[in-house]
């Protein structure tokens, strides 16, 4: 026969999963009808991460492998954009993968997202599909609004023969750049919202093995942000005029090692084969001017090895900074080329002495103004 609960349950949490922020709280409740062929969970109401998941879902058939519902989330918050744990700062596991938990399920359930935040990206008001297969699960939206814009989201995961394959495709009209590099390289080097587009697939028996093989490739662009690791319009103040060239060579290295930069523009391409993403051209442009950056970043072994050049607006014949990027992904090092820039100040410099003298020699100086002088000629 048929039976009808109802049932409840509230901080049940094993002690190992207590320190998980998201599982704070978590309660459940839902009224369930049980017969040979059917698991029907009605009023739906699970409190967790802040918010609520709520719905109604049946299990069906002699194995209840068959899926139908739908399932609204609201107001869940799922990992803070403070959250210090970086994605790209754990080791792939060459463990082969575990059978999907959904596997040998049909039929599908509908989401409904009111609001939704994940590592500081909202997503809101918003529609899709889960659909169940023998061997994976796909995901749709017919509406998706990613802080507050629209944007375009669907994947597949697929267990065949052992081999998990994946497939995404993204195109979000506003990313925050920020929270995104937080929560990939536990580190922001860059801020601001931006248009972002990218696809990637693969396949393999554990996560190294797919990472090794993911394929794809995504452009980005953005109007408006800020550089977070140097301060070029400061140093294109400081090489305009030199007060002198330890004053000038301090600035450079201070300038160049940490500050803020805002930038107009912004704008990438890349391309993934083997799990190596390359940026093939990076360009960021303001009133100090523009700096590229291409290379690899190895998201196998978690390296990059970046290399580029600034292009300062001002002065007029100021050589080319190189720069590069090496290392770790959540640790780069950061080296900059200054050699022929600080050839170029020392020039600079120099000139504007030999002027200072010729005045001098026309207009006599005070016995003070020339001590100052001399002062300055000591310091370099």
């Amino acid at each position: 026969g048929d039976i009808n609960l109802a049932f409840g349950v509230q901080n049940t949490l094993p002690t190992s999963l207590q320190y998980i922020p998201a599982l704070a709280g978590l309660r459940l409740k839902s009224d369930i009808d049980y017969s040979t062929t059917l698991i029907a969970m009605h009023n739906i109401d699970v409190a967790i991460a802040g918010g609520r998941i709520s719905g109604d879902v049946q299990l069906s058939g002699p194995d209840y492998k068959t899926v139908a519902g739908i399932v609204t989330v609201a107001g869940v918050q799922v990992e803070d954009a403070d959250s210090k744990e970086a994605t790209l700062n754990q080791p792939w596991s060459k463990q082969n993968f575990h059978p999907l938990p959904t596997s040998g399920m049909q039929g599908s359930l509908d989401l409904e997202i009111k609001s939704l935040s994940y590592k500081g990206q909202d997503v809101s008001d918003s529609k899709g599909k889960l659909s169940f297969t023998d061997n994976g699960v796909d995901a749709s939206f017919t509406k998706l609004t990613l802080n507050k814009a629209p944007a375009k989201f669907a994947f597949s995961v697929e267990d065949a023969a052992s081999v998990r394959k994946f497939d995404m495709a993204f195109d979000a009209t506003s990313i925050r750049m920020a929270p995104l590099l937080k929560s990939l390289t536990g580190s922001i080097v860059t801020d601001g919202i931006a248009e972002l587009s990218f696809d990637a697939r693969g396949s393999g028996k554990s996560a190294f093995d797919l990472v090794s093989s993911l394929k794809g490739q995504g452009k980005m662009h953005a109007t408006a942000g800020t550089f977070k690791f140097m301060d070029l319009s400061k140093l294109v103040g400081v090489l305009r005029n030199p007060a002198s060239a330890v004053t000038a060579i301090q600035s450079i290295g201070g300038m160049l090692g940490k500050g803020n930069t805002s930038f107009s523009q912004l704008d990438g391409t890349m391309v993934m084969d083997k799990g190596i993403l390359t940026l093939t051209s990076l360009k960021g442009s303001g009133d100090w001017g523009t700096m590229d950056i291409t290379g690899p970043v190895n998201l196998v072994n978690e390296t990059m090895n970046l290399n580029g050049a600034i292009a300062l607006s001002q002065p007029q014949d100021v050589p080319e900074i190189g720069m590069s990027f090496t290392g770790p992904i959540t640790q780069p090092r950061k080296k900059f080329q200054t050699q022929t820039l600080l050839r170029y100040v020392l020039t600079k410099v120099n000139i504007l002495r030999q002027q200072d003298a010729q005045d001098a020699t026309q207009n006599p100086v005070s016995p003070a103004e020339d001590l100052v002088g001399k002062a300055f000629d000591f310091l370099g």
